[in-house]
């Protein structure tokens, strides 16, 4: 049969029902919008357990070394493994303030990079940096002062730093960045993802390195856990099985597809068409609807994407391109299987069992 004539053919069935493409096409959309959307959902909740470990600073390390760190050095790390923010501090003297005199306040000095670990957008301003809860009890905030003896102070930034499990010394405590300061007690490092590399170069910062360095070593918050692997667990994920049970399942489909006509296909045999062109017809037929309805799933995954926030959109919808893909082959595969087994002296037998 020439191309040209099986191709008519195909269209002709698709177009007058005769092949239900409405039906497979609504059940192909249906099974693929809902495995995409089972693994969207899974990724975005990884990315929000991620989102959560990272805001709640259980990525953010510190080493404690007495007078021993060095500022410049501290601040440099963000320059190598995978820290995007560190900077060192160190406890100074209590600071006594007119607005509330018989209540010293906990203050620190730090680097400058120290304040993109607390979320300082401008940490190069002059001026202290205040703990969101001790400002807001001191009804003070950004562009206030701070009046103490020996003068007042600017407050250039008010950071937060909730009671979630962290390092409690930094509540209601005021930082201020200084380069006065030769050495610091402590360097912290921020970073994503958080690798056991990190902890050795942090030990870089000191000075005077010594033997139990390594237990110093320590984490902000431990309330979350020691560490999360956001790639072991994205690799071990429930729904990295979607990859292979979409295209059997799509198999199954476009078996059933061609089954539920094998009737007719046994009568065409039998009227002489050969077997070639039926598979080959069967299969362009089955490539048509698994398409459609594919893309009709991808739309509803680029939807649901968007809907649950999903941080890399574009590649959990170039991944469900890749499933569709497949899928779309493994239904015409599954319809060239049921092509194949269907025999013309089986027609009669058919007939009585339709």
């Amino acid at each position: 049969m020439r191309l040209s004539a099986l191709w008519s053919e195909v269209c002709r069935n698709v177009s007058t029902r005769t092949s239900r493409a409405v039906l497979w096409l609504i059940l192909t959309g249906l099974i693929l919008t809902t495995l995409t959307l089972a693994d969207t959902a899974t990724v975005r909740a990884l990315e929000a357990r991620a989102e959560n470990f990272q805001a709640a600073a259980a990525n953010v390390r510190k080493i404690q070394a007495p007078e021993q760190i060095e500022p410049a050095t501290c601040d440099a790390l963000t320059t190598v493994s995978t820290i995007h923010s560190s900077g060192a501090i160190a406890e100074a003297s209590p600071l006594y303030i007119d607005q509330a005199p018989n209540m010293p306040l906990t203050m620190y000095d730090s680097s400058v990079g120290f304040g993109e670990i607390l979320g300082v957008h401008d940490p190069y301003s002059t001026g202290v940096w205040v703990e969101a809860a001790l400002a807001k009890a001191l009804m003070l905030g950004p562009g206030d002062s701070l009046t103490t003896s020996a003068g007042p102070l600017s407050i250039s930034a008010v950071f937060d730093w909730p009671a979630d499990g962290r390092d409690a010394r930094l509540s209601y405590a005021v930082i201020q960045p200084t380069a006065s300061r030769v050495t610091f007690d402590e360097c912290w490092t921020s970073a994503w993802p958080v690798t056991p590399d990190n902890d050795t170069i942090m030990a870089s910062t000191a000075r005077l390195p010594t033997t139990t360095m390594s237990a110093q070593v320590g984490q902000v918050n431990k309330n979350l856990g020691a560490e999360l692997d956001a790639n072991r667990l994205y690799r071990e994920r429930i729904t990295r099985h979607i990859g292979w049970v979409a295209p059997i399942t799509m198999t199954l489909l476009g078996f059933v597809s061609v089954w539920r006509r094998r009737l007719e296909y046994a009568g065409a045999l039998h009227a002489g068409q050969d077997r070639a062109s039926l598979l080959l017809g069967l299969m362009i037929e089955a490539l048509i609807w698994a398409l459609v309805g594919g893309v009709v799933s991808l739309v509803a995954t680029a939807a649901g994407s968007r809907l649950l926030g999903v941080t890399d959109s574009l590649a959990v919808w170039l991944g469900s391109t890749r499933i569709v893909i497949w899928s779309a082959f493994a239904a015409a595969f599954g319809a060239a299987i049921g092509g194949t087994i269907i025999r013309e002296r089986q027609l009669f037998h058919y007939f009585r069992t339709r």
